[in-house]
């Protein structure tokens, strides 16, 4: 699985992305790290909408992954999106991710 190539045009500029476990980030530079799953399925998503401008959509999602010593593994990610309509283009403006507890 591989970003799209237009990715770059529907993030907000700057972007911000927080985790639990880290520092909000201002940049793209983090992307490159999140092409590397082997396979991805989308498990839900759901939309909702604030007015005519701004939507968030929350899920989850689970992939397969290579650790660094080369042997896969499994990951769930629960997400939120936070889309922006502006200049009548829809853009990410803030996303938050966290990995699933195994169960």
């Amino acid at each position: 699985m591989s970003w799209p190539k237009p990715w770059p045009t529907i993030l907000s500029a700057p972007h911000r992305k927080a985790r639990a476990t880290q520092k909000p980030k201002r940049s793209l530079k983090h992307l490159p790290h999140l092409a590397r799953p082997a396979t991805a399925k989308l498990l839900t998503a759901r939309v909702r909408f604030y007015g005519n401008t701004v939507a968030m959509i929350y899920g989850s999602e689970t992939s397969v992954r290579k650790a660094k010593d080369g042997k896969e593994f499994e990951r769930t990610l629960i997400w939120t999106d936070t889309w922006l309509k502006r200049n009548g283009k829809w853009q990410i403006i803030a996303v938050q991710d966290m990995i699933a507890p195994k169960k």
